[in-house]
């Protein structure tokens, strides 16, 4: 109906925000886990033609933008409302902040998503640049940057520049981009599936570049804050489309394990102190498992240090265990682990250790743990085990695996 190409994106578990290292961060980029599912999201921004498509029926101006010319601009001069409309009636929706910076990074980490320099955001993104006339550049002091692009202080047919690796053009550029939940500045609650945001401020956040600003606005991770009624020459948007994607658990196997007594001397005792929730392993593999497990502790959240400690002692435990039973011999302590706190709850670890459930052979594992402060002396660990790398499709099951064990 919009004349629009659509993006597959991939969705998965991502940080979004800034780490503290990056140049130019604000305060409101504070780093968070969310888990998305696949959606659908506009490879351009909606041009002035797919906007005119709608905008009859839908009780809109059809031509409101500040830019004449070719109907392949983005439409621009649309405020957060007139967007609304235009979405309602394409059947379509915006981005949460969270899915438009998700698509915005295309997997990557740096500040933008062709690397950590902004010289590559010439081939990126249209921003204000040396083409700008003299007393333009002093009159919007300090937005403009030292390379030439082409355009100068003017607005550019979507699709100008280089995509990232989704496919998406112009998320570093053109213009500033509404997304669809309201602002906040600290870590509010967020929906699994879409992250966006579950309560209201009453203010309005725009993502991206534009053609009148500089680099910096343009990192990934920048969030401006806007009232919903503002139109301005260089805000437009990009549409979207969540995707209804359920992860069936039918299929994974549940286990229970009954601790030895000598299981792990250096864990809390008793299962008051450190409680088991059955965990589900992948059934896809026959491999070393990939799996999940809630554990219970009498203890406030715990830091880096002390998860590696339980984690230790627990796999030493484990792989002592089944080495054991199975009249095989892996050593004093067959686990090694290493633990980094990623965000306020969240930690990573890596572990080398002894297959005793099946190869006996060394292998490396990524850990995930989230924390839950329960009480002040109690909390739960959320723990995510795979061999697999970071981006494999694992790793969105083994959230839902681990998101819905209850406490037995």
């Amino acid at each position: 109906r919009t004349g629009l190409e659509f993006a597959l994106v991939p969705g998965g578990r991502s940080q979004m925000g800034s780490p503290a290292s990056e140049a130019d961060r604000q305060e409101d980029e504070l780093q968070h886990w969310v888990t998305l599912d696949p959606f659908l999201i506009a490879r351009t921004e909606c041009t002035q033609e797919a906007w005119a498509r709608l905008a009859g029926s839908s009780g809109l101006t059809v031509a409101p933008s500040f830019f004449e010319g070719s109907d392949q601009f983005p439409v621009e001069r649309v405020s957060f409302v007139d967007v609304d409309t235009w979405c309602r009636q394409a059947h379509l929706t915006l981005p949460t902040e969270a899915q438009w910076e998700f698509a915005c990074r295309g997997g990557t980490t740096s500040a933008w998503a062709m690397g950590a320099k902004k010289s590559g955001l010439k081939w990126f993104g249209n921003l204000g640049s040396a083409e700008c006339p003299e007393d333009w550049i002093e009159h919007e002091l300090g937005i403009t940057e030292s390379w030439h692009d082409g355009y100068g202080n003017q607005i550019a047919s979507v699709g100008s520049f280089d995509c990232n690796a989704f496919g998406l053009f112009d998320v570093h550029g053109n213009v500033r981009e509404w997304c669809r939940d309201d602002y906040f500045g600290d870590e509010a609650q967020v929906e699994v599936r879409t992250g966006a945001r579950l309560r209201s401020s009453g203010e309005r956040v725009l993502r991206g570049g534009s053609f009148n600003a500089p680099a910096t606005l343009a990192r990934s991770a920048n969030r401006s804050i806007s009232e919903a009624v503002l139109r301005a020459r260089f805000v437009g948007f990009r549409p979207s489309l969540d995707l209804s994607f359920n992860i069936s658990l039918q299929d994974w196997a549940s286990e229970t394990f009954e601790l030895p007594p000598d299981f792990a001397p250096d864990l809390p005792l008793g299962t008051e102190s450190l409680l088991f929730a059955p965990g589900w392993r992948d059934p896809s593999t026959e491999e070393f498992w990939s799996y999940v497990f809630v554990v219970w502790i009498d203890e406030s959240a715990p830091d880096a240090t002390r998860i590696g400690e339980l984690l230790d002692s627990y796999y030493d435990g484990l792989m002592l265990t089944f080495a054991r039973n199975a009249g095989k011999d892996v050593g004093s302590g067959p686990a090694q682990v290493e633990v980094t706190r990623t965000a306020s709850n969240h930690f990573e670890a890596q572990m080398h250790v002894i297959d005793a459930f099946a190869t006996f052979k060394p292998i490396d594992l990524r850990i995930l743990v989230d924390t839950v402060a329960l009480a002040e002396q109690r909390s739960a660990l959320h723990i995510q085990l795979s061999p697999q790398p970071a981006e494999h499709a694992i790793w969105r099951a083994l959230d839902a695996a681990v998101r819905s064990i209850e406490k037995p």
